[in-house]
């Protein structure tokens, strides 16, 4: 829209097709590739990476079983976080049983969107689904190693890790410490990643 050359190693796609015929919306993408690491250095570092195709999604959490996921999950002020939903939900329901992945995921999550659009039947130990599995694991990686994601690397992934949960024990010391004070007002919640900046 603006005229400006699109670099070539950038992954989006113009959306100026759709703003001129809104029908081309089914072909625009066959695929949605998405990235998480953290969104602040305080109990949500979760590294995971997913691809979606109009049916199957495929999350792929890279340190599953590696380190202690965000016990809160993702929770917004006024909501209910998934630690305290689990507290009050019967075990053995389908509710208890997405709460508890959602806090401890396996390392893979298939879900088959037709059947299954609010993603409770996780599908990747399912042998009918293998293929589809190892295709789209095939088509992760491919992406990953295109963008160059850094957590592709064993040594950056370690150092990245020890670097951010230490951070995390300094913050829990700090409000421990300080518990009259307000965390997220202080320059300790503000960890320095220029190390880790590529």
């Amino acid at each position: 829209i603006a005229g400006a050359e699109t670099p070539s190693h950038y992954q989006g796609k113009s959306i100026q097709p759709l703003l001129k015929d809104s029908g081309k919306d089914a072909t625009f993408r066959k695929k949605l590739f998405t990235e998480y690491t953290t969104h602040c250095p305080l109990n949500d570092y979760a590294p995971a990476r997913a691809i979606q195709t109009g049916r199957f999604k495929l999350i792929h959490h890279l340190l599953a079983g590696q380190i202690k996921y965000p016990k809160d999950g993702v929770h917004a002020e006024g909501c209910p976080d998934v630690w305290a939903a689990l507290e009050h939900t019967p075990q053995g329901t389908q509710a208890f049983n997405t709460y508890a992945e959602f806090v401890n995921p396996p390392e893979f999550q298939l879900y088959d969107h037709k059947a299954d659009p609010h993603e409770h039947n996780n599908l990747a130990n399912n042998p009918e689904y293998a293929k589809i599995l190892e295709q789209m694991k095939a088509e992760l990686l491919q992406w990953r190693k295109e963008t160059k994601d850094p957590f592709l690397d064993e040594t950056y992934t370690s150092a990245f890790t020890k670097h951010v949960t230490g951070h995390q024990a300094n913050v829990e010391q700090w409000e421990k410490d300080n518990p009259d004070k307000n965390v997220w007002n202080n320059p300790v919640m503000r960890p320095d990643m220029q190390a880790f900046i590529q």
